[in-house]
């Protein structure tokens, strides 16, 4: 699910009004499986899944409320060893058990677009094109737990974009979270590298 930098990534602790009046962009798959992992699994008459729903409507609407302007971008098409949305299946190196199926895709998208908040359909991953909207200057940072972002040259990364101070695990327990902000051009130049180094 992304590469590991947390050993040598010196992230700045940063509060919730720094965001303020910023656009950022969502890596919405790694969002919804928070939820999905995280919250009691809430489900409809049908026995459907609706945690996700319920995490995604109070994270947005109080990180809206907090004036941050929010931007979801999901998946397309997934390189082969990557998680495949469509199917809803990992490559063989994978053993997660908990699918972002098309229903949840679709409800999602419905919810973020009753409330007014806009949905980028990324041609591949999401996270290249929360990358690739920053560098272009279309929103402020990329949002996402795991580092590919910075691979994919984002300026700017914020992870742990939560109000809570304390996040559940997969696997049971809490942790407490502080909201991180890594800057590109300082973590290339506190390691003595570049772009291309961090790459490879």
């Amino acid at each position: 699910m992304g590469v590991n930098l947390r050993q040598i990534v010196s992230p700045e602790t940063i509060s919730l009004e720094k965001l303020k009046g910023k656009k950022i962009a969502v890596d919405a798959y790694l969002t919804l499986y928070q939820f999905l992992t995280t919250m009691p699994p809430l489900s409809d008459s049908k026995g459907r899944l609706t945690n996700y729903l319920s995490g995604l409507f109070y994270r947005s609407t109080n990180l809206m409320a907090s004036g941050i302007k929010l931007c979801y971008v999901f998946d397309g098409k997934s390189p082969s060893q990557k998680f495949r949305y469509d199917t809803g299946e990992w490559g063989i190196e994978h053993e997660y058990s908990v699918r972002v199926t098309p229903e949840i895709r679709r409800k999602s998208i419905e919810l973020l677009g009753a409330l007014g908040i806009p949905v980028v359909e990324a041609p591949s991953e999401g996270e290249a094109q929360c990358a690739y909207m920053c560098r272009k200057g279309k929103v402020w940072a990329t949002v996402s737990q795991d580092y590919d972002a910075l691979l994919f040259g984002s300026p700017r990364l914020i992870r742990n974009l939560t109000l809570a101070r304390y996040r559940k695990l997969p696997k049971g327990g809490t942790t407490k979270v502080n909201l991180e902000l890594i800057d590109l051009k300082k973590f290339l130049k506190e390691n003595k590298i570049n772009q291309r180094q961090l790459i490879a």
